[in-house]
């Protein structure tokens, strides 16, 4: 007895000594630097993460809140839109018109202003609190939130819907969260019918799990140090009465008191923003709540091809902005969606891509909003700001001479005229950064000038030749699902978009182009504004756009923030006047001629007519069958019989449609077989005109759009040429030689 009494005190002892070795390990680990990073780059130990200087965003009156999310993005400094817009909305409160080139930051040029003034409004409710409360300020040199707790007015507790768990902490409930926490929970519920996945971070470790009671003879003492340990890890703070809404605000501290004057419920619509394409506005929306994650800001996105139910739900959060297009939010409103009873009183009118959007014929809903906007009483009150790359671009409408003056319009007259739309004051400041070409200075402009039915061959040919990150634009739906299904059979994985795809779908393959370095997109005008796909390499105007705003548009796609593009239009004889107005307008004389290796082209042309041929197939026959089976399908449900001769389509006995099935097979096999093979001569096939956002040689030591830089390059493919032949001369003479040899013996 006395031996097994040994053998399980020392068990018991040993186990102790494990769990105490296991405490301080768990110890350690918690108060390791390398841990106490937060997703914001914020140091939970108190320090601040900065690898970049921000002194430049100091001139522009930027909240705190907002400096330190600028920060952890890695914004060192403003553009030139964004240096031009924010102080005279910030500081002046004036309306901005702002015009830049694309990819020059006009999301942040409106979105901090935006920001900021809510951040003010929030301020001037919450002085009418009797207490707010603010954290220890020891905490707050440390480099911590500022603000970890919230005014407790008496009977206003409110539970989240669903309850909470018995074991989860107190200060899970959101009006605990510091403003970034309670941020970033409430976007990501907010943007739950955009995105698949929503990720809740909570970054406050959890208390009541570290709380135990090490020794059942020490209760008291235990108790007292749980508690100590308790009020640490809760992070208690002190309630202090009237502190000055301007110090709150310098000190970029997140509002997350309850304004005096009513519960959250009563909180009404402060921002709107208003895009022309749904992929516009989620990508603005996400742009936003990186911008405000240090703060309480709630943002929402509302766009069609989704669920109408859902984002009711969504509204009913009654968050502080919403992004959206005109057609969902009009509808939305006319059904009577409580939150956006306020939209005549809305604060802040944002209207992205704005020429678009007001242009006649399109987004008739947008003149419903404008109406109800511009005929509120707050209208004198509302700070409206309006943006677009063309803003002052000016194309030209038909060439007919009977209709010369009714098309004449300078720049201050489009100007003019889309403010009195959009109903912007006449002192607002106007922002007019573009220059007369139109398209950034660091994209490459080419051409290839061929027949119709040769453009899918010039189109696959640049695909081989040059592999990246490519976007070809097209007019029609129809153009796009031709080119799909004959670039699939060609093993170019294309991924289409267009208007009449659902919008899961849409979203799915951006995100899956915006994955694949080597990606290839199909778009109609959809993907044209605004869209900021990263390291997109190449755009292709598989149709020479009808409007010079559309080649602008498209071609800003790439060459965004400074980065080196390419833009190859493809203009056949019959879109030459389109070509000729687009050139008259952007102030080109010519677009400098891409060069093609004709060597190539009966390879190209052999693979491209044989995928053409089998698509053809595919469709008449696919085609057929769809009408049949629709016939069949009516008369069934009609009760009617069906006179197969006459009426169906003649798909042939079983015989002869195993012969069309294995003429198919054959071919497939036969294109197979062929791209396999190698196009290009060795050093051509994996040769990239873009890499890592420079333009390779030639096109580095020519002036970017130049004539110099194209024959630079045609020199360059002649010398490679030449090499590759010396190159296959030597091997030939090599086998010769090895052929004398096993001659001699």
């Amino acid at each position: 007895m006395r031996a097994k009494r040994k053998r399980r005190k020392s068990e018991q002892e040993r186990e102790e000594q494990e769990r105490e070795a296991e405490a301080e390990k768990t110890e350690a680990e918690k108060t390791d630097p390398k841990d106490s990073l937060d997703e914001s780059g914020e140091d939970t130990a108190g320090e601040k993460i900065s690898s970049v200087s921000m002194s430049t965003w100091d001139t522009l009156s930027i909240p705190t809140v907002v400096h330190q999310s600028l920060e952890t993005m890695g914004f060192a400094s403003p553009t030139p839109i964004q240096a031009g817009c924010i102080p005279a909305a910030i500081n002046e409160g004036k309306d901005i018109v702002g015009a830049a080139e694309t990819g020059s930051g006009k999301t942040l040029a409106f979105g901090i202003p935006l920001i900021y003034r809510i951040l003010q409004h929030e301020a001037a409710l919450a002085s009418g609190s009797t207490s707010v409360a603010k954290a220890d300020p020891t905490e707050d040199e440390s480099g911590q939130d500022g603000l970890e707790g919230e005014v407790k007015d008496e009977g206003s507790e409110q539970d989240d819907e669903g309850g909470m768990e018995d074991d989860e902490r107190v200060g899970e409930d959101p009006s605990m969260m510091t403003g970034m926490e309670a941020n970033e929970g409430d976007n990501d519920l907010i943007g739950d019918d955009i995105e698949d996945d929503v990720d809740f971070d909570d970054d406050i470790d959890d208390s009541d799990d570290d709380v135990e009671d090490d020794d059942s003879d020490d209760d008291d003492d235990g108790e007292q140090v749980d508690m100590q340990r308790l009020k640490t890890q809760m992070k208690c703070v002190d309630v202090v009465d009237n502190i000055a809404d301007e110090d709150w605000l310098k000190a970029g501290l997140p509002l997350t008191s309850t304004p005096a004057g009513g519960l959250d419920q009563e909180k009404k619509l402060f921002g709107l923003v208003l895009t022309p394409t749904r992929e516009l506005a989620v990508q603005v929306k996400n742009h936003l709540v990186a911008a405000a994650k240090m703060t309480n800001i709630k943002v929402a996105v509302v766009v069609g091809g989704m669920s109408a139910e859902k984002q009711k739900r969504v509204l009913k959060k009654r968050p502080d902005i919403i992004v959206g297009t005109p057609g969902r939010l009009w509808e939305l409103y006319q059904l009577g969606e409580p939150h956006l009873a306020s939209l005549p009183d809305v604060k802040c009118l944002i209207i992205d891509e704005a020429d678009r959007m007001v242009e006649k014929g399109h987004y008739a809903e947008l003149s419903e909003i404008l109406d109800i906007l511009n005929t509120s009483e707050q209208r004198s009150s509302r700070q409206t700001f309006v943006f677009s790359a063309t803003l002052s671009l000016i194309h030209l409408g038909p060439l007919r001479k009977s209709l010369k003056k009714a098309y004449k319009q300078d720049k201050k007259d489009k100007l003019d005229s889309v403010m009195a739309k959009i109903g912007i004051k006449e002192d607002a400041e106007v922002v007019d950064l573009t220059k007369r070409e139109g398209t950034a200075s660091s994209l490459l402009e080419s051409k290839i000038v061929c027949a119709v039915e040769e453009k899918d061959i010039y189109l696959f040919y640049f695909l081989r030749q040059y592999p990246g990150r490519t976007l070809v634009f097209t007019n029609s739906i129809d153009c796009i699902r031709r080119l799909a299904s004959i670039l699939t059979l060609l093993d170019c994985k294309p991924l289409p978009l267009h208007s009449s795809m659902h919008q899961k779908q849409r979203l799915k393959n951006l995100e899956r182009f915006t994955g694949n370095p080597k990606g290839l997109l199909l778009a109609t005008d959809v993907a044209a504004r605004g869209l900021d796909i990263p390291d997109i390499e190449h755009v292709i105007h598989y149709q020479v756009p009808r409007t010079s705003e559309s080649y602008v548009h498209r071609s800003g796609r790439t060459a965004r923030q400074a980065k080196v593009g390419l833009s190859v239009t493809l203009v056949s004889p019959n879109e030459m006047n389109f070509y000729r107005r687009l050139c008259k307008t952007l102030n080109r004389e010519e677009i400098p001629s891409f060069p093609v290796e004709h060597s190539y082209y009966q390879a190209v042309n052999e693979r491209v007519e044989l995928a053409r041929d089998i698509d053809k197939l595919e469709h008449v026959s696919n085609k057929k069958k769809h009408q049949n089976d629709w016939f069949v399908r009516a008369a069934k449900e009609l009760d009617v019989d069906v006179d197969e001769h006459l009426n169906l389509h003649d798909m042939g006995d079983s015989s002869e449609q195993k012969q069309f099935n294995k003429k198919l097979r054959i071919m497939r096999g036969t294109l197979k077989a062929l791209l396999k093979r190698r196009i290009f001569a060795a050093g051509y096939s994996q040769r990239y005109l873009t890499a890592n956002g420079k333009f390779q040689s030639p096109f580095s030591q020519a002036t970017v759009g130049s004539h110099e830089a194209f024959s630079k390059m045609k020199a360059r493919m002649k010398k490679d040429k030449a090499d590759d032949s010396k190159e296959k001369d030597k091997k030939r003479k090599k086998f010769k030689r090895m052929g004398r040899y096993q001659t001699k013996k």
